[in-house]
């Protein structure tokens, strides 16, 4: 490949970054307890204060620590909501779930926003897991669940923001409890009484052209009717053996051992899909290696995960872009260029560094057009760290490498003084040499499409 040369002096001071601003604040729970590894996002604004559905962009990401506190970095100048918790269900700053009610948070160039303190809804809380509104110490029992695409299509478990759900809610008390659509059985409290509970059973957030065709428990429609609980017994443990008669939509609970309650049939929801209509704006991104986790997106819009680990984006415009997957703390990308064809068999691998802008930058055209439809590969950092006067290579120290969330990734110096960074994405990042005896300077660094050279020139400090 092609390179360019880069000479950055140790002792200079560049604030290439010196635009962007970040928030930081406290989130706690209701009973005012921190909000442990809770995610919170500084969401771009919509058009419309009534609609929800045009907020696709985050510029920032983070999650809280064990003291409920959270640090937002590298957000571009301009108003923000910051939100907390689940993506389809989230807590708005300063506190609410109405999007109407939420205040949107102004931040100046290169300022620090402190204070942006929150409670966290109930409701906002998880990730759209199993059991999710359980208290502890509730006794509890599980129903298998089963999600299929007519015909043998994929199982969308994260689509365009949302996560699909299956939704059971309490006819007596309206409380719901949800799965989301990669979970495999759903937990619930045990009746109380002989007559046990009714549900209503309903699948929610389904997009992109997704319809329920049928929800079943065995052979009972339970779109129809509500989704009997009982117990042959009153509800002590451990429970009664059942069995669930055919056709019937009574959940009889069932132990195993002494201490597991479940029921011996499965919920089924089997969804038909409609064929895909390209729209002609843009072409349509794919690939694998997700896993089953979270989200993701490309050049911040999210995109449709798959309960195999596959995904895809559609209407991608052309350009260069980043794709980014969360899983919890842990995040795997790709870098595309997308012209005038589909990209297909993108494969994600963990990055040493995530460039500052991968939420809210737009994607790049290198040079004015991209007409070449590829996946690229990650790019290296190469290069050399030499004194100021001598010209000779410096033999010790580290080199850091710090992006998008502040994560850091420490890399040695060799004792030829040079030093190598791989897998890296296009975009910003910021570099660090530490040697003793000489200055230390953070630049910015801007990767793009092809290896990265440079020659880092090292200042003494006075003596």
């Amino acid at each position: 490949m092609m390179s360019f040369l880069l000479v950055l002096l140790l002792s200079q001071n560049p604030n290439l970054q010196s635009q962007n601003g970040a928030v930081t604040g406290v989130l706690r729970t209701a009973a005012g307890k921190p909000a442990v590894g809770v995610r919170v996002t500084a969401l771009v604004p919509p058009a419309s204060p009534t609609d929800i559905a045009s907020i696709t962009s985050m510029a920032s990401i983070g999650e809280t620590d064990g003291d409920g506190r959270y640090r937002l970095e590298g957000i571009p100048p301009g108003r923000y909501y910051i939100t907390a918790g689940r993506v389809d269900f989230p807590t708005y700053y300063p506190g609410v779930t109405d999007l109407s009610g939420g205040i949107l948070v102004l931040i100046p160039p290169g300022g620090m926003v402190p204070g942006v303190d929150f409670v966290l809804k109930e409701l906002s809380q998880g990730r759209a897991v199993g059991g999710f509104g359980l208290s502890g110490g509730t006794p509890t029992y599980t129903i298998p669940v089963a999600i299929q695409v007519d015909g043998g299509g994929k199982v969308p478990i994260f689509q365009n923001g949302s996560y699909p759900l299956l939704r059971l809610t309490d006819i007596s008390n309206s409380r719901t409890f949800e799965i989301g659509f990669g979970e495999t059985k759903i937990v619930m409290p045990i009746p109380a009484s002989q007559s046990g509970n009714e549900y209503r059973v309903a699948v929610a957030d389904l997009q992109d052209g997704y319809t329920v065709k049928s929800i079943a428990y065995g052979s009972a429609d339970v779109q129809k009717e509500t989704l009997k609980v009982q117990q042959q017994s009153p509800a002590v443990l451990p429970p009664l053996q059942g069995v669930t008669a055919g056709g019937q939509s009574n959940v009889i609970l069932q132990s195993i051992g002494n201490v597991a309650l479940v029921s011996p049939t499965t919920v089924t929801v089997v969804l038909t899909k409609a064929p895909l209509l390209q729209t002609g704006i843009g072409r349509r991104v794919t690939g694998s290696g997700a896993g089953t986790g979270d989200e993701i997106y490309l050049s911040g819009i999210p995109g449709i995960l798959y309960s195999d680990g596959t995904f895809e984006f559609r209407d991608v415009l052309p350009g260069l872009h980043n794709i980014v997957k969360i899983i919890g703390n842990t995040v795997t990308a790709a870098p595309v260029s997308v012209g005038d064809r589909d990209v297909d068999g993108v494969v994600l691998q963990r990055p040493q560094a995530i460039p500052f802008g991968i939420f809210s930058d737009p994607p790049k055209l290198p040079n004015g057009t991209i007409t070449e439809s590829k996946t690229l590969p990650m790019m290296s950092m190469l290069g050399r760290v030499l004194d100021e006067i001598s010209q000779e290579a410096l033999n010790e120290g580290t080199i850091t490498i710090a992006g998008y969330g502040n994560v850091r990734r420490v890399f040695a110096i060799t004792s030829d003084g040079r030093f190598g960074i791989p897998d890296l994405l296009p975009g910003e990042c910021n570099l660090t040499v530490n040697i003793s005896g000489y200055s230390n300077t953070t630049h910015a660094v801007t990767v793009g499409i092809e290896d990265l050279k440079l020659d880092l020139i090292g200042r003494r400090e006075p003596r």
